[in-house]
């Protein structure tokens, strides 16, 4: 079965994440207007202690499938299956660690007590559930049904979360997150029963009967990139928790706004690193016959990500200023300048994920731990002299050179994967400016 264009995925995955962002930006908005900063910053609490814990109880399995499954080495069923089963129990674990940890520091949690963070986190064995059913998705280029999740429970956290906050203010906001994560994980699974019969019979194998050893091999390579993924998603998150724990709730809120509208610089990034990943993981298992495409693939995904960045950079800085006061509120202005300070290291972060989904797709997720662990320490030490000296201004600076600090040390192990310089490959040609202007005018086609 030939593989569906790479282009294909980026597209879809780019128009979703675009929803994924608007609901989530509506979302906080909806949360501002109604409840005020102190909410907004217990909402972004609970949603990244949420994301969070996907990371780190997900073992990176969701990478093992991918790699595994696209390589032709698992089983689509059995895969699917097998992870569902490991998906119900390290979620419920991680539920366990989210009310031991609000217990042991309980001024990290944004003002939430005990119970909601249990309910926060409640929605964890469904978000590991979704995440392993799209990423065993896009192994096998649905990219469709890899790419709506995110988009679903982010709509439908608008809805349910909105009228949780007016019902019942910030715990009915809590409870509509949890909801939307549990709805998600439903038509996920009903996604993935309808479509494996058909994918067994397009790829002509029954079920692997070596499937708890591909279990083994994936969780093994999946634990050895998502150590890095961890560490990294801690760089990018724990500032949020530091300073809640040392700033007042109306910091901590400005500082999550300016967080979430800076995100967007990383959709792009991380629409490329997504589609890309599986797709370096089969070129690499397809031998000597692969190889010249993988070196197309890795080169035009840097060339591309660098451009679309050149070209959101200032979008983003401008509508910042412009959005933030006038969607969120006056007292949200405080917002801009942090968002200011965070741009630039969000923008280079972004381009790490991209360096990094190579790195992993060549078989090599030890080289992205490596990176992980010279970046991380001093990140956290930025953060523990910073956030308490200058407040959200310190949670700023310190964030966006902890992300500049891991672009810089993922370039040099992008080069001992590859052989490659990263620098050159950052340089956009006239092929993918060309391919960027096919990108905008496609919608205005679609639309005649």
């Amino acid at each position: 079965m030939s593989a569906r264009p790479l282009r294909t995925g980026a597209v879809l995955m780019a128009a979703c994440q675009l929803v994924t962002a608007a609901t989530g930006f509506l979302t906080t908005i909806i949360i501002a207007r109604m409840l005020g900063p102190e909410e907004v910053g217990a909402y972004t609490v609970a949603l990244s202690l949420l994301l969070v814990l996907g990371v780190v109880c997900s073992l990176g399995l969701e990478n093992g499938i991918a790699w595994s499954v696209a390589a032709g080495r698992w089983s689509p069923r059995a895969a699917f299956a097998q992870t569902q089963v490991v998906a119900a129990v390290t979620g419920t674990i991680g539920v366990g660690l989210a009310a031991v940890l609000r217990l042991l520091m309980p001024n990290a949690f944004g003002g939430l007590s005990v119970g909601l963070v249990v309910v926060a986190a409640a929605g964890l064995p469904f978000l590991i559930s979704w995440q392993y059913a799209r990423w065993l998705a896009v192994a096998l280029d649905r990219y469709e049904a890899f790419v709506l999740p995110p988009a679903i429970v982010s709509t439908l956290a608008l809805v349910l979360c909105g009228v949780g906050a007016a019902v019942w203010e910030v715990d009915g906001v809590i409870w509509g997150l949890l909801v939307a994560y549990v709805l998600t994980a439903v038509l996920s699974i009903a996604d993935a029963l309808r479509a494996l019969p058909n994918v067994d019979a397009a790829r002509g194998g029954a079920d692997d009967p070596g499937g708890r050893v591909r279990l083994r091999e994936a969780t093994g390579f999946g634990v050895r990139a998502n150590a890095a993924t961890a560490l990294q998603f801690l760089n990018y998150r724990l500032d949020l928790f530091v300073l809640s724990a040392v700033a007042s709730g109306t910091d901590l809120g400005l500082y999550a706004t300016a967080v979430s509208v800076t995100g967007v610089m990383f959709l792009a990034p991380q629409t490329l690193a997504y589609v890309v990943f599986p797709r370096v993981a089969a070129l690499s298992a397809a031998g000597a016959e692969g190889e010249a495409q993988r070196a197309t693939v890795e080169a035009k995904s840097l060339r591309h990500v660098s451009l679309l960045t050149l070209v959101t950079l200032p979008v983003v800085g401008v509508a910042m200023a412009v959005l933030i006061p006038l969607l969120y509120g006056s007292e949200f202005d405080g917002a801009v300048v942090l968002g200011v300070i965070l741009l630039p290291g969000v923008a280079l972060f972004g381009i790490a994920s991209v360096l990094a989904a190579t790195i992993n797709g060549r078989g090599r997720p030890e080289l992205s731990l490596r990176a992980a662990i010279w970046s991380t320490p001093p990140a956290l030490v930025l953060y523990a002299v910073l956030i308490p000296l200058l407040g959200d201004t310190g949670a700023a600076i310190a964030s966006t050179a902890s992300y500049a600090l891991n672009f810089a040390v993922t370039a040099v192990y992008y080069r001992a994967a590859t052989g490659d310089h990263v620098a050159p490959l950052l340089v956009p040609t006239r092929e993918e400016v060309a391919d960027l202007r096919a990108l905008m005018r496609a919608p205005a086609r679609r639309a005649r």
